[in-house]
C-alpha cells in the first residue's frame, strides 16, 4: 500500500520570479548544472532508517539555514517560502508493505542572472536495506533569448557537505569525505587497487613535490569535490615513484603535477586520463593556478550532471501509487452499487404479483383494500412512485467512474513516460560514448602541448559584482563594491567570478560555523590569494581609505583578496563581520564585500 503525505509541483516544471515575487512558469527550458548521487554506507537496517532521517533533516536545514528539522516530511505544508523570492515544495512516498520510502524537497530561488531561476532539488531514498541521497541544480530559462551562456558552477550546493558531515556515504567500501587523503610510500598499494577498483566516481591523485604547498591545496579541491571525486596526495617522491611503478608507464603523475582517473580505469589503455605538469598546478609564486582548479572541477561537475539519472524508484513508486488509487476507487464504487440494489425496497404497496385482470393505481394501495383484491395484479404508477435511489447511486457512480478514468489516463503517461526514458537512456548511452571520444581527442592534443582558449569575456568587472550580488546569497555587497568595480578596469573578470564563488562558498561554511580550520587557510586551501588584513601603515595613514558604513555602524576594510590580469592589479577587500544576535543566541555573521577595485592606498602603494 503506498501513501502519499505531501503533495508538489510535477518534476518537470519550474518557475521564474516576477517583479511582484510571484512564480511564473519557465516552460521547460531546464538545464542541469549539477548532480551527485550518495549512497549510505550500509551497516544495519536500523541505522539506515536513522540516516533516512538525518538526510531529511540536513536537507532542510540547508534550505532554511535553521534548527534540525528530523520530522519535516510529516507534516502538513506542501510548499513554503524560507525567504522572500525562495519557495520550497516537498514530497512523500511510502510504500506501507515494502517499507521503501521516497522524500523530495526542491528549493527555488533567483538566479544571478536576469530571467533565471536556480533549482536545487535533494532526493532521498530508502529501499530495503540500502539508502541513498541524489542532490540536482538546475538553471531554468524564460526567455529564449541567446543572451551570453552562463557558466556552470565550481562549488557544490551546501546541502551535499551538510550531508557528508551527518551520514556516513562510500562509493566501492571508501568513505566520502571533503579531505584529501595523504599517502605516504607504505600506502601506495592499496591507492593503486582503488584506482582500478570498481568504483562509481573519479579519481584525482595529486604529487607533493617534497615542498608540501600541493597538499595545502589539496582540501581545498576536495572540498569542491566532494561527493563526486576521490582525491589523494602522494607525500614525497617515494610515493610518487612507487605510484608511478605501480600504475604504469601510460599514467603517472608527475612530480608537483595531477592526474585524473576515470572510472573503468585500464592501465593498459595509453590515454583517457587528463594530467597536469606541475607549472600548471603551482605558479612560479608558489600559488596555486586557478585554471587548473576551475578545469578539473568543471570536467567533474560536467560528467556528473550528464551521467547521473533520476532513480528508478520515483517511477515505481508513484506507478504503485497510481495503481492503488484506481484499484481503491473501483472497489468504492462496486460498494456503492451492491449498496443502492440493496435500499431498493420491494413491497406489496409497490409491486404485487398475481393473475391478470391488471389495474393501474395512482398511488400505493392500502393495505385493507390490498387483502380485498387477492386476484387482481396491482401496480404503483412509475410516474407517481419515489424516485429510486439506485438512479443517485448511478449518478454518483458515474462519476466515479470518469475520476478512475482519469488516473487511468494518468498511468497510461507514465507508461508513456516510462517508454520515453528507455529512449532516453539509449540516447545517454550514444553521448556517453561520444563524450568518451571527444575525451580523447582532447586528451591526445593536450598532451601534443597545444593550447584550448577559454570561455569569452563578455563582462566588465561591474557586471561581475552586480551577477555576484543578485546571485551569491552568502556575500553582502556594499554600494562602494559596485562604485569602485566602475572606476577600474580589469580584463580577467572571469578569474574575478571565480575568485567571488569561491568566496561564497567559504563565506557559507564560516557563516554556519563549519569551518574547522582558519578562514586564511580554508582560503589558500581553495586557491585564493588571500590576506588576513592590511599593513599597519595602511590602518594608520591611510585609515579613510577603508571605512565603511554597514547598517549605521563604522567598519573597516582589512581581509582581502589579491589578484593581477597583465598590466593591471585588483583587490578584493571584505570584512567578516559579527553582530549582536538574539539574547542567548549566537552573534550574527555577515561576509560584506566594501571595494572591488584598485589597490588602496598602504606602505607599497600611496597613489
Amino acid at each position: 500500500m503506498i501513501s502519499v503525505a505531501i503533495a508538489t509541483l510535477s518534476d518537470r516544471s519550474s518557475e521564474a520570479f516576477g517583479a511582484s515575487g510571484s512564480l511564473t512558469p519557465l516552460g521547460g527550458f531546464v538545464r542541469q548544472v549539477y548532480a551527485c548521487r550518495l549512497d549510505m554506507a550500509f551497516v544495519s537496517k536500523a541505522r539506515t532508517d536513522v540516516d533516512f532521517l538525518n538526510a531529511k533533516a540536513a536537507a532542510r536545514q540547508a534550505v532554511e539555514q535553521s534548527a534540525s528539522h528530523a520530522d519535516w516530511a510529516d507534516d502538513d505544508r506542501t510548499e513554503w517560502e524560507p525567504a522572500p523570492y525562495h519557495r520550497v515544495t516537498a514530497r512523500r512516498l511510502v510504500d506501507d508493505q515494502s517499507e521503501d520510502a521516497l522524500v523530495t524537497l526542491i528549493w527555488e530561488r533567483p538566479h544571478a542572472e536576469p530571467d533565471l531561476v536556480t533549482r536545487t532539488e535533494v532526493l532521498v531514498g530508502r529501499e530495503g536495506t540500502q539508502g541513498w541521497v541524489v542532490v540536482r541544480e538546475a538553471i531554468g530559462s524564460v526567455d529564449p533569448t541567446l543572451t551570453p551562456p552562463v557558466l556552470t558552477p565550481t562549488v557544490p550546493p551546501n546541502v551535499v557537505q551538510s550531508l557528508i558531515d551527518q551520514i556516513a556515504f562510500e562509493d566501492a567500501n571508501r568513505r566520502l569525505t571533503s579531505k584529501a587523503a595523504v599517502v605516504g610510500a607504505d600506502g601506495v598499494a592499496e591507492i593503486d587497487y582503488f584506482v582500478g577498483s570498481g568504483r562509481r566516481l573519479p579519481v584525482v591523485v595529486l604529487s607533493d613535490d617534497g615542498t608540501g604547498r600541493v597538499t595545502k591545496i589539496a582540501n581545498g579541491i576536495a572540498g569542491r569535490l566532494v561527493g563526486l571525486a576521490h582525491v589523494f596526495v602522494l607525500d614525497g617522491s617515494g610515493a610518487t615513484v612507487a605510484f608511478n611503478e605501480g600504475i604504469g608507464v601510460n599514467h603517472i603523475v608527475p612530480a608537483g603535477g595531477a592526474r585524473l582517473f576515470w572510472p573503468r580505469f585500464n592501465a593498459s589503455h595509453s590515454k583517457g586520463n587528463r594530467h597536469w605538469g606541475a607549472p600548471e598546478v603551482m605558479n612560479n609564486a608558489g600559488r596555486v593556478e586557478p585554471a587548473f582548479v576551475t578545469e578539473v572541477v568543471r570536467t567533474i561537475f560536467d560528467a556528473g550532471a550528464l551521467r547521473i539519472p533520476d532513480p528508478p524508484l520515483v517511477e515505481r513508486l508513484e506507478a504503485a501509487r497510481i495503481r492503488q488509487r484506481i484499484a481503491e476507487r473501483r472497489a468504492e464504487l462496486a460498494e456503492r452499487e451492491l449498496a443502492a440494489q440493496a435500499a431498493q425496497p420491494v413491497t406489496a404497496q409497490q409491486a404485487v404479483v398475481t393473475e391478470v385482470p391488471r389495474i393501474i393505481l395512482p398511488i400505493p394501495l392500502p393495505e385493507t383494500l390490498e387483502q380485498k383484491l387477492p386476484s387482481i395484479k396491482i401496480e404503483a404508477d412509475p410516474e407517481a412512485a419515489t424516485p429510486v435511489v439506485a438512479e443517485q447511486v448511478e449518478a454518483q457512480g458515474r462519476l466515479d467512474e470518469s475520476e478512475i478514468e482519469a488516473w487511468e489516463k494518468d498511468l497510461r503517461e507514465l507508461e508513456s513516460v516510462r517508454e520515453r526514458l528507455a529512449r532516453v537512456e539509449v540516447d545517454r548511452e550514444r553521448l556517453r560514448r561520444d563524450f568518451d571520444h571527444m575525451r580523447d581527442q582532447w586528451v591526445a592534443r593536450a598532451e601534443k602541448g597545444e593550447v584550448f582558449a577559454g570561455p569569452p569575456k563578455a563582462m566588465s568587472l561591474v557586471e561581475v559584482v552586480r551577477k555576484a550580488e543578485l546571485g551569491l546569497p552568502n556575500l553582502v555587497f556594499l554600494k562602494s563594491a559596485v562604485t569602485s568595480a566602475q572606476n577600474w578596469q580589469f580584463d580577467r573578470t572571469d578569474d574575478v567570478w571565480n575568485a567571488f564563488m569561491s568566496l561564497d562558498f567559504l563565506a557559507g561554511r564560516w557563516i554556519e560555523r563549519l569551518m574547522n580550520t582558519p578562514f586564511a587557510e580554508a582560503a589558500e586551501e581553495i586557491g585564493l590569494d588571500w590576506a588576513s588584513d592590511v599593513s599597519e601603515v595602511a590602518t594608520n595613514k591611510y585609515a579613510v581609505d577603508y571605512m565603511r558604513k554597514f547598517e549605521g555602524r563604522d567598519i573597516f576594510l582589512g581581509p582581502h583578496v589579491r589578484m593581477s590580469g597583465g598590466r593591471r592589479l585588483l583587490r578584493i577587500y571584505c570584512v567578516l563581520d559579527e553582530s549582536p544576535g538574539p539574547v542567548g543566541g549566537l552573534p550574527v555573521r555577515r561576509f560584506i564585500i566594501g571595494h572591488v577595485g584598485k589597490h588602496l592606498r598602504d606602505r607599497t602603494n600611496n597613489d
